[in-house]
């Protein structure tokens, strides 16, 4: 008894798996897959650059993210104006320096990060430094006032 008992609980359970032609037997969409999370600003961007010199600010991943590590997309928001010779890289996620600006600050620079998703997420306010360059002094006086050139505390070669 027991026997024919399992055997039919177990022939109802097949029935019941079983795939019915003209019937949709799949789970509906986005059952069990994970959520995607926008992208998450982890700090306050600090790009400084220093006057004639040419360089990259990375971004990503030390300023922004993403949970899933979806390809993101950066820009400028229209607040921000770049200042001369800065202009955003998205291809590398890197705000690039082409070294052409003069010594300055712009304030009130918010970029936006973005996925496949349209829906992107701003950045914190924060600041485009570029610093002057420094003077490498060409003359200069000695501690007995003789005038020199060059750099100064540099050794000579002595013969």
């Amino acid at each position: 008894m027991r026997q024919v008992l399992a055997l039919l609980l177990l022939a109802g359970s097949l029935a019941f798996a079983q795939s019915y032609p003209g019937v949709n037997n799949s789970r509906p969409e986005g059952i069990g897959e994970p959520p995607n999370d926008p992208p998450v600003w982890n700090n306050t961007p600090t790009p400084i650059f220093v006057e004639d010199v040419v360089s990259s600010y990375s971004l990503v991943p030390t300023d922004v993210s993403d949970p899933e590590s979806d390809t993101l997309t950066i820009a400028d928001e229209a607040g921000c104006i770049l200042p001369t010779g800065v202009t955003v890289d998205d291809a590398n996620d890197e705000i690039d320096y082409a070294g052409t600006g003069t010594a300055g600050t712009t304030t009130d620079c918010v970029f936006s990060a973005d996925e496949a998703s349209n829906d992107p997420v701003n950045s914190p306010v924060f600041s485009i430094v570029i610093n002057a360059a420094s003077a490498t002094p060409t003359g200069w006086q000695d501690y007995n006032g003789t005038s020199r050139s060059g750099v100064p505390g540099a050794i000579a070669s002595q013969t």
